[in-house]
């Protein structure tokens, strides 16, 4: 059945005439207090773009419910190496959210690459340009993406 602001039935019985009826709510499932499984919401690998989820399923009281019907996924934190939240909202027939955190590891700076620096004149003090670093066809930025030393 689905949600519904009143459902009738009617009671009869071959010892009694006429019937009794009543009405009663199907309010939403509340997916915070009833989930009972989530599965495959797995760790990522830092590639600078928003990591998400791509085969999440949830069962709710042993039900499967489906993506987009009865639950979106939003995230948090999901870029950046470090832990990111996939939030998992009701809708439809369900309502309330739960949070379920997953890992994105650092990858290696090595992976990256390193634009070409101009060749520098000499001015008698340090000379310390900085590269254009690119990830994934990403520009990093010094300073928040890298760490960028002279020695």
């Amino acid at each position: 059945m689905k949600i519904s602001s009143s459902v009738r039935y009617a009671i009869s019985r071959i010892d009694f005439t006429g019937t009794l009826t009543g009405t009663f709510k199907i309010t939403p499932c509340d997916i915070s207090t009833a989930v009972s499984a989530v599965y495959y919401v797995n760790d990522k690998t830092y590639n600078g773009t928003s990591q998400t989820q791509t085969s999440t399923y949830i069962y709710v009281n042993g039900k499967h419910i489906t993506e987009g019907t009865d639950y979106v996924l939003s995230y948090e934190n999901n870029v950046n190496a470090g832990t990111a939240t996939c939030i998992i909202t009701g809708i439809g027939n369900y309502t309330g959210s739960i949070n379920k955190e997953f890992d994105i590891a650092a990858t290696y700076i090595s992976d990256a690459s390193i634009g070409e620096i101009s060749n520098q004149e000499y001015t008698g003090s340090a000379i310390q340009p900085i590269p254009e670093v690119y990830y994934n066809g990403i520009l990093l930025t010094s300073g928040v993406d890298y760490t960028l030393s002279y020695f």
